[in-house]
């Protein structure tokens, strides 16, 4: 048996509703697996923050692409800005365009749709760094940091005041450092 690719897997999938509702989508039209296996072959080119990006897809006012400002909301999402290039920005364009045709069939507009994807997406997710940080303050006999995760994911799709660091990117810094990148069983 050999691997699959991403891409082939959510193109056979299931369940393509799933796929859908992260994008504030909520019906199923004809076209939509290729609309969802193109943005994971995109994704798949740039190293990407998953839960960023389709929570900053929200924000992003559909009817002005053409003026680019997209460009400076989906970047917050991408670890490796020097990846993101002229080629990456086009194909990305032009999927963001079928992507305003689905909204538009929907009528979903700007407000409607961070509604829709933000009740989907999760805006807190327990990440590595985080759960090590966490770990490491609780070896001290520190716990306010299993504390406050604990909390916070207790309503992770909510904003709540004084938790956008543990709604970032991992850090470059946690990158390859053992625990913080990866956790083992034994964690």
């Amino acid at each position: 048996m050999h691997l699959q690719s991403f891409a082939d897997l959510s193109r056979r999938s299931a369940c393509p509703i799933l796929w859908l509702s992260k994008l504030g989508l909520q019906q199923n039209f004809e076209n939509d697996d290729a609309l969802i296996s193109d943005l994971v072959a995109i994704l798949q080119l740039v190293e990407t923050d998953m839960t960023l990006f389709y929570r900053q897809l929200a924000k992003v006012d559909l009817p002005t692409l053409e003026q680019g400002a997209y460009r400076q909301i989906l970047s917050e999402c991408y670890y490796k800005l020097d990846q993101l290039s002229k080629d990456y920005w086009q194909q990305l364009h032009a999927w963001l365009h079928l992507y305003a045709q689905r909204c538009e069939a929907e009528n979903l507009d700007i407000e409607k749709r961070i509604r829709v994807i933000n009740a989907v997406n999760p805006l807190y997710v327990l990440l590595n760094y985080l759960a090590q940080l966490a770990i490491d303050k609780a070896e001290n006999g520190d716990y306010s940091g299993i504390e406050e995760l604990m909390e916070v994911l207790a309503r992770p799709y909510e904003k709540q005041t004084g938790k956008a660091h543990l709604a970032e990117k991992r850090p470059e810094w946690a990158r390859n450092r053992v625990g913080y990148s990866m956790l083992s069983c034994s964690s």
